[in-house]
């Protein structure tokens, strides 16, 4: 793996880090600010959100990354490339809110919402706008490799937004207040990202019409990436927009706090995923497969094995974690936690899999497999929530994730690369077991909360990672390697 590729993984890495780390700060503090029904209330929303997000963002977002790490001939193809995302991008977004703001006409519609959601969904279409901004910024950054300047971007949205947010809840604007620093904080990072892009392009071409730049070529890669991307949503969206009107706010309020702390599993993943497109798009230019099935087989095992620690550290902690950082009315969420935990080690294990062959820019085979994924998903939680509500969400949802790993492998196999190559399976099972077994046992030996969350994290570490060495998961080189790999200028 090439030196630039560790160093931009680290830097998103670190960059998701600080914004999970300031999340983890101020989550809590919007819990207990909001309560269990307005929280419910600002998790559907936010849902709301993200879904138009996923809808509108990777229409730019992936194809920012992709065409900017390239180099064409065309003259000014940053300039051009920048241009073309950005107009389009604010065309999709802007149609979007437009067909939102007119479904909320009609009665048939706010009948199914309940009394004040409408005007949340009014100001969510514009944290939706401000969004698309910020994601054009950090996408055209990391395009250009500069993820020295798009990744503090996430530090400087979430301060601002915590910092708003809890401000307007305590003097109470409640759920429009934490809307409200989102749009700021959104709008902030998406500017003085725009500063640093200015540096590398032209901002003149995002006001020029080009005749010259192959716009089918971007666009089919754009709609490709929209229709995963909107697949992809659905497995971490539908659970919630089911659960709300069939189960209600409160238990709504319960099993976003679990997904809360489970989606902390995912950050090393999303990293690894982010950087991948672009590296990944010049691998494949110049036709080096034995270094793509070399790279992807070690993220891949990487992958599983920090997810895994992750997950196992949660699990063993989970009891004591949830009731300190959610409020002891939050321990129901404990049981969903444990049951989305295994699931969601196998959906973060697919993502640097899917990412790579994203890059080379086949989305059928890739789309095939997220659709099954995503199918099964809508279908179990059908069928489970009515009858077990977040339980049941949280079973249908943990096994369309794990289904996603094996989807996803057999993508890979059509689109030409192997992600198995090297990945270790005997040994990396031996590691997850033996580590499983030594973390909880740890846990259940100490009885103070406070001592545990304190003590077996970083104990739970040195087991995992001594394991890892001596079944053979993990080599002393490799250890070596990302080590000198963190001094990044």
């Amino acid at each position: 793996m090439s030196r630039s590729i560790k160093s931009g993984i680290l830097l998103v890495f670190f960059g998701k880090f600080g914004d999970i780390l300031l999340g983890a700060l101020i989550t809590p503090l919007l819990v207990r600010f909001l309560g269990e029904a307005q929280y419910g209330d600002y998790a559907f929303v936010l849902s709301i959100i993200l879904m138009g997000g996923l809808l509108t963002s990777p229409v730019v977002s992936v194809g920012l990354r992709k065409f900017l790490a390239e180099n064409r001939p065309l003259q000014h193809w940053g300039d051009r490339v920048y241009g073309f995302f950005t107009r389009l991008g604010i065309v999709i977004a802007g149609i979007f809110a437009v067909l939102v703001f007119l479904a909320l006409q009609l009665n048939f519609v706010r009948e199914l919402l309940q009394d004040g959601t409408v005007l949340y969904i009014y100001i969510a279409m514009v944290v939706l706008m401000s969004k698309q901004i910020f994601s054009i910024s950090v996408n055209t950054l990391r395009g250009l490799k500069q993820e020295r300047y798009s990744e503090p971007l996430f530090v400087i949205r979430k301060l601002i937004f915590g910092t708003i947010a809890l401000v307007l809840i305590y003097y109470g604007w409640g759920v429009t207040g934490v809307l409200f620093g989102e749009i700021v904080g959104l709008l902030v990072a998406g500017l003085v990202g725009i500063y640093y892009i200015n540096k590398y392009l032209s901002l003149n071409h995002v006001l020029k019409f080009d005749y010259k730049l192959p716009k089918h070529e971007l666009v089919m890669f754009s709609i490709g990436n929209v229709i995963l991307m909107s697949l992809v949503a659905s497995l971490y969206h539908v659970d919630l927009l089911l659960l709300n009107p069939i189960s209600g706010s409160e238990q709504t309020g319960y099993y976003k706090g679990a997904l809360v702390l489970v989606e902390f599993l995912w950050f090393a993943p999303i990293a690894v995923q982010t950087v991948m497109v672009q590296s990944a798009s010049e691998l494949w230019d110049s036709g080096q497969v034995s270094e793509i099935n070399q790279l992807s087989s070690r993220l891949t095992r990487y992958v599983l094995l920090f997810t895994s620690l992750l997950g196992i550290g949660l699990a063993s902690l989970a009891s004591d974690l949830v009731p300190l950082y959610l409020g002891s009315s939050f321990t129901p969420s404990i049981l969903p936690i444990l049951i989305l935990i295994p699931g969601s080690i196998g959906f973060a294990t697919a993502r640097p899999i899917y990412s790579i062959g994203q890059a080379k820019g086949n989305y059928r085979p890739i789309i095939f497999a997220t659709a099954g994924a995503a199918i099964l998903n809508g279908l179990l939680n059908l069928a489970l929530i009515p009858r077990y509500g977040m339980k049941g969400a949280a079973t249908a949802t943990s096994i369309s994730y794990g289904i996603m790993f094996f989807c996803h492998l057999a993508s890979a196999r059509v689109i030409g690369f192997n992600p198995l190559q090297d990945l270790r399976p005997i040994r990396l099972m031996t590691t997850i077991v033996f580590s499983t077994i030594l973390i909880f046992g740890l846990s259940e030996l100490i009885s103070s909360p406070y001592l545990s969350l304190l003590i077996v994290p970083p104990i739970g570490l040195v087991i995992f990672s001594v394991v890892s060495l001596l079944t053979g998961a993990l080599d002393k080189s490799e250890i070596t390697s990302v080590i000198n790999s963190i001094q990044i200028n």
